[in-house]
C-alpha cells in the first residue's frame, strides 16, 4: 500500500519553506505541482515536481497529479493544501486508522492558530438557503454545532484542504470534477462519494495546522466570483428538480 501526497503551489515556495511541510511529509512520497509558470520550485528535493505551462483549476491539479502517481486499489490520495503544517507520521496514522475501519474517505481536524479555533473543515451539505446566507458572510447555518464538528464520526463533507482518498474511490468517481474550477469540488466529491456507499469519516484525534486566509470572503474579488459560480453549479446539478 502507498500513499502519495498531491501539493498544489500557487507561488507558496516561501510558506512550504516555512511551515517545513514537504520535509514534515518524509517518507510519504509527495507530488507537488506548481499552478503557476514559475520555477521556483525546481531545487526541491524528495517530491516529484510537474510545473503548468497555464493555470488549472483545483480539481483538475490534483486529478493530473492522481494520474502521474501510479496508484490503484488500496493505495491512498491525500490531497493537502500547500499552507497545511501536517507530519508524514500522523497521516500515516489516519490512513491506518481508516483501513482498519474499512474506510475509504477521511479526514483530520484542521486547527487554525491565527485564530485559535478549529477550522470548520468539517461540515453539513449546503442547502439553497445556508449556502446564500455563507456566501453573503453568515456562515453560522451552514456549520456543524461545535460538539459535532469536534467529535469523531461520519460527516457530510470536509474541505479540500485535506482530504484522504483511497485510491480505487478516486479511480470510480473520476476524481474531482473539473467543471468546478474552483470550490465546491471538495462538496461534490463527498456528495458523489455517498450516493455509492462511502461516507465521510472524520477523525477528531488526527488533528492538522490550517491557517487558512478565507480569500473567497472578499465579495470584490476573483476569489468571491469562482465561488458564485461554483455555487451556482452546484445548487443547480442537486437542487434544479
Amino acid at each position: 500500500m502507498r500513499t502519495v501526497v498531491s501539493i498544489v503551489s500557487h507561488g507558496h515556495r516561501e510558506e512550504l519553506e516555512r511551515n517545513r511541510l514537504l520535509e514534515r511529509l518524509r517518507p510519504l512520497s509527495v507530488v507537488l505541482r506548481e499552478n503557476l509558470n514559475s520555477e521556483s520550485h525546481r531545487d526541491c528535493v524528495g517530491v516529484s515536481l510537474f510545473t503548468n505551462s497555464s493555470p488549472r483549476g483545483f480539481g483538475a491539479n490534483h486529478n493530473m497529479n492522481f494520474r502521474e502517481s501510479n496508484l490503484t486499489g488500496n493505495d491512498w490520495f491525500v490531497v493537502c493544501n500547500p499552507d497545511i503544517i501536517a507530519d508524514g507520521e500522523k497521516i500515516a496514522e489516519l490512513v491506518g486508522q481508516a483501513e482498519a475501519d474499512g474506510e475509504k474517505l477521511v479526514c483530520p481536524l484542521l486547527w487554525n492558530d491565527v485564530a485559535r479555533k478549529y477550522d470548520d473543515n468539517i461540515r453539513p451539505f449546503p442547502q439553497f438557503g445556508t449556502l446564500a446566507l455563507s456566501l453573503i458572510g453568515f456562515s453560522g447555518p451552514s456549520r456543524y454545532s461545535d460538539q459535532m464538528a469536534t467529535t469523531s464520526g461520519y460527516r457530510d463533507w470536509a474541505s479540500g484542504a485535506f482530504l484522504a482518498i483511497r485510491a480505487d474511490l478516486y479511480q470510480y468517481l473520476n476524481g474531482f470534477d473539473e467543471r468546478y474550477f474552483m470550490y465546491m469540488e471538495d462538496v461534490d466529491f463527498c456528495r458523489r462519494a455517498r450516493l455509492t456507499g462511502h461516507r465521510l469519516r472524520s477523525y477528531t484525534d488526527i488533528e492538522f495546522v490550517h491557517n487558512a486566509a478565507r480569500a473567497n470572503r472578499q465579495i470584490i474579488s476573483k476569489n468571491f466570483a469562482y465561488h458564485l459560480t461554483s455555487a451556482a453549479r452546484y445548487l443547480v446539478r442537486n437542487y434544479a428538480a
